[in-house]
Parts: structure tokens; C-alpha cells; sequence
């Protein structure tokens, strides 16, 4: 007879009410869990993270279109404005891919002018400037997967053991995770440069032809790397 799963005692999740797709996936997840939730109206966010009955951690859930739309329209700025103020703890994560925008840029002219480039200065300035660490997934199981993943990080940082488990097997390095979203390398790929170089910074420090040496990299990936390191440089002197 299989054991039941104990329902978890320190972990409670509050769901923005708005979207009810995203409500329908996220009670499947939480309740097979075992994770407690309810479904609200927040305010801001998409999740609210409550450890110990305390509302600790705000998550806000983009995709790449809303992020870029929101961004342009200063909305997500004026939310993070907020977030800073009620919250010791939020993020957003950007779910999807360039394929949305461009999706999207036929109905929304204003997105049309919005290359991969302009999504790394927005999440660079939404980081530097506004404070709010930015992560990209490419799917719903990487984003909830982040979410437990941030969840015990913050259990840990209250002094409380991890809480749920994740299959998170690489540290997060938000600058290698965007060429990952981006399709231009994979997981295994990133690995291998973080392994080689042992950091996103000696990734950047690398010349092209030590990048070219590592297993799976070509002339797109090094270019990729070697612009983002400009759009990096660039908003650290904002």
C-alpha cells in the first residue's frame, strides 16, 4: 500500500485569482505536493509564498510578450516600485520564448521593434535599477520547479531546512540562463561552461576560441555570450 504524502506544515501558497488556466495548473501542482493553497485576489504577483503563516515571497509570472509590454508601458516598473516597499522578498519569472513576441507583434505593432537584445536590457534594469531578480524558464515544470527551488532557498535563509524537493540540478547563474531560454545552448552546454570557465564571469572572460574549445559551441553561442557581456557591462554603469 503506498504511503500518503504528509501535507506539508511550513509551506502555504497563496494563487492570484485572474487567470484561471494558470489557477487550474497551479492547484494541480501545489495540491500533488501536498502543499496547502488558496486561491485569492492578490494585489500584485501571480504566488504568494507564505512560510509559517508569514507572507514572505511575492512571485510575479510573465511571458515574454507581457514582460516586454509591460516594460515598455512602465507598469512593471511601478510594480516592482510597490513590491520593493510591502516585500522583503519578490521576483519575476519570464516564462516562454522570442516566438511569443513575435506572435504577439502581429496584433501589437509597438512589439515589432523588440529584439532579444531589448529583453536582456529590460531584465538587466528591472535587476540594477528596480531590484527585482528576473529568471527565465521555457516551460510550465521549469517554472514551478523554479518557484520550490526559490521557496527553499528562502526557507533556508529563515533558518528553516529545505522544504520541498526539486529536480534542480545546476546552481542558478541568471546570465547563462538566458542564452539557455533563448534555444541558442542547452542545459548540458551550460554545465560545461560554468564546469570550464566556473563562472558566468570567467564565461565572459573567455576569448572565442577557448569558448569553442567547450563541447556544443559555436560561432552563434560565442557571439550570443560575447553581446550579452556588452548589454551586461553596459547596465552595471547605469
Amino acid at each position: 500500500m503506498a504511503r500518503k504524502k504528509k501535507i506539508n506544515p511550513i509551506l502555504k501558497v497563496w494563487i492570484d485569482s485572474k487567470e484561471q488556466k494558470f489557477v487550474k495548473k497551479s492547484k494541480m501542482f501545489f495540491d500533488n505536493k501536498k502543499i496547502p493553497n488558496e486561491v485569492k485576489s492578490l494585489e500584485d504577483g501571480d504566488l504568494k509564498i507564505l512560510l509559517q503563516t508569514k507572507e514572505v515571497f511575492l512571485i510575479e509570472r510573465k511571458r515574454y510578450d507581457d514582460f516586454a509590454k509591460s516594460y515598455i508601458k512602465k507598469h512593471l516598473q511601478d510594480q516592482a516600485i510597490r513590491m520593493n516597499n510591502q516585500y522583503k522578498y519578490y521576483c519575476c519569472i519570464i516564462h516562454g520564448d522570442m516566438g511569443d513576441i513575435r506572435r504577439a507583434a502581429q496584433y501589437d505593432p509597438a512589439l515589432k521593434r523588440i529584439k532579444q537584445s531589448s529583453i536582456q536590457q529590460m531584465y538587466q534594469k528591472m535587476e540594477l535599477i528596480y531590484k527585482c531578480p528576473c529568471f527565465f524558464v521555457e516551460n510550465d515544470a521549469q517554472y514551478f520547479n523554479k518557484v520550490m527551488e526559490l521557496s527553499n532557498m528562502l526557507a533556508k535563509a529563515n533558518g528553516i531546512n529545505t522544504i520541498v524537493k526539486t529536480s534542480v540540478q545546476v546552481k542558478e547563474h541568471p546570465e547563462l540562463s538566458f542564452l539557455m531560454v533563448g534555444n541558442d545552448i542547452g542545459e548540458k552546454t551550460a554545465k560545461l561552461l560554468i564546469n570550464e570557465f566556473g563562472s558566468p564571469k570567467g564565461v565572459f572572460e573567455a576569448s572565442r576560441d577557448e569558448l569553442k574549445n567547450v563541447s556544443g559551441v559555436g560561432d552563434i553561442t560565442v557571439s550570443n555570450i560575447k553581446e550579452l557581456k556588452e548589454v551586461f557591462e553596459h547596465g552595471k554603469k547605469v
